[in-house]
């Protein structure tokens, strides 16, 4: 499995689906990270720039298609957009605004045994 190839999950609808939820819990860390540095609304178009810029390239240079750039973008967004209307609505403390990070830590723990269980799986 190729980080960031966009043929990574097809036929795979299962990994596809951790992949678009692998894409809000990023978009809201995103926005945690950005939301410990500035205001909220800084932080979404901080946020949105970044996913917009991976996005681009993806298209540009790995050959994404343009519909699953708009899907990802749009799973991006979600994740920014809900984390911080629950941080501006919901009075917060900090420790569970970083939530969104610890949760991308998990994530890509586990991709990586997938990643190693499908590579020893197929040798």
């Amino acid at each position: 499995m190729k980080l960031l190839d966009p043929e990574t999950f097809a036929d795979q609808p299962y990994v596809a689906g951790l992949n678009q939820t692998f894409h809000m819990i990023a978009g809201a860390a995103l926005y945690a990270f950005f939301w410990l540095l500035t205001l909220p609304v800084p932080a979404v178009t901080l946020s949105f720039g970044i996913f917009l810029t991976l996005e681009l390239w993806q298209l540009d240079r790995r050959g994404a298609e343009w519909w699953d750039t708009v899907i990802d973008l749009i799973f991006w967004s979600a994740g920014a957009l809900l984390w911080s209307v629950a941080v501006v609505i919901l009075p917060l403390p900090w420790i569970i605004v970083l939530t969104p990070i610890w949760l991308i830590m998990i994530c890509g723990f586990v991709i990586a045994v997938y990643a190693a269980f499908n590579r020893l799986s197929k040798e």
